[in-house]
């Protein structure tokens, strides 16, 4: 199991985002300014989802997932951010471009009312979408399929072949236009970590990349260099400024619960802001917003006065 560490907070990223913000963040038309959108509302997404105290309201909520071993434990569920960037980094007439849409329906009825989609059972067919869909609220008896991925599922680039493609951002299934290639490099900033398989290697890396010397314990040098927030935020083009590098600095420096928490200094987000940004994390699952409502000022308040968070995964 990885060790505890402590990373960058999302209400960090969404105080202080203007300072190291793309300097095409503002664009209507640029494919890293609609990743970089999708960043800041995950992040507010995430605060929301940390408001909720308990595991039942944690997963009352269409878009968190609760991590007992994480400090705060409920926030915004992985999957959901992933499925959010892809539908940022769609190419028009792409292969991925039409099946997204029934990705995300997760129920027979939504499946029928999304045009070109068609309901499959369970099957070895259909399995080869099911890591496209959201887990949460899915009718596990099926799975929604574009007609065209079922054709090249009955063509001779079927099964594995198709999946790989799928798994690899092959232009086949993605297309080769900006919007991916944006993508590819958040992607790429990430796994420039799990590359680097000596301390000295990640170490270079820095604050990109941390050492995580119990898995390196467990199993060798390899996967012990992990990706931090920063690449993420680095790979959708924020500049690594000194307010950034600094507040990665502190929460790498940190080891413990008590000194991740006040690493940094308090932080200062709009909460009505936060909330509205929530609501337009992309949905999943039967297509509906989700509710993510004010839990209450006082755990919002506790959560905004935090600069880092400790991920506990021991």
């Amino acid at each position: 199991m990885p060790e505890p560490h402590c990373d960058l907070s999302s209400a960090f990223v969404l105080s202080a985002a203007d300072s190291f913000a793309p300097k095409a963040a503002n664009s209507t038309n640029s494919t890293d300014a609609a990743l970089w959108r999708v960043l800041l509302r995950s992040a507010a997404a995430d605060v929301t989802c940390s408001e909720r105290a308990s595991e039942a309201e944690c997963e009352a909520e269409a878009v968190c997932s609760w991590d007992g071993d994480s400090a705060p434990s409920c926030g915004i569920d992985p999957a959901v951010t992933a499925s959010a960037m892809s539908g940022a980094s769609l190419c028009p007439g792409s292969l991925m471009a039409k099946i997204f849409p029934c990705t995300l329906a997760a129920t027979e009825d939504a499946c029928k009312a999304t045009r070109d989609c068609r309901w499959s059972a369970i099957d070895e067919k259909a399995q080869q979408q099911r890591q496209l869909m959201p887990e949460k609220g899915a009718d596990a008896t099926g799975v929604c399929n574009h007609k065209d991925w079922l054709k090249k599922l009955d063509g001779p680039d079927k099964g594995a072949a198709l999946q790989d493609k799928l798994a690899n951002y092959d232009p086949d299934v993605w297309g080769d236009c900006a919007a991916v290639k944006a993508l590819l490099r958040v992607l790429n900033s990430t796994e420039s970590c799990i590359r680097a398989v000596t301390k000295p290697a990640c170490a270079a890396r820095g604050p990109l990349c941390r050492w995580d010397a119990k898995r390196a314990n467990a199993t060798g040098d390899d996967a012990a260099c992990t990706p931090t927030r920063t690449a993420t935020l680095a790979g959708a083009g924020a500049q690594l400024n000194g307010t950034l590098l600094s507040a990665a600095g502190a929460c790498a420096g940190a080891t413990r619960p008590d000194t991740c928490w006040a690493a940094g200094g308090a932080v200062k987000i709009d909460e009505d802001s936060v909330h509205d940004q929530a609501r337009v994390i992309l949905p999943v699952g039967s297509g509906a917003a989700p509710r993510l409502e004010r839990a209450g000022r006082a755990a919002a308040a506790a959560v905004a006065g935090a600069a880092a968070l400790l991920v506990l995964l021991a």
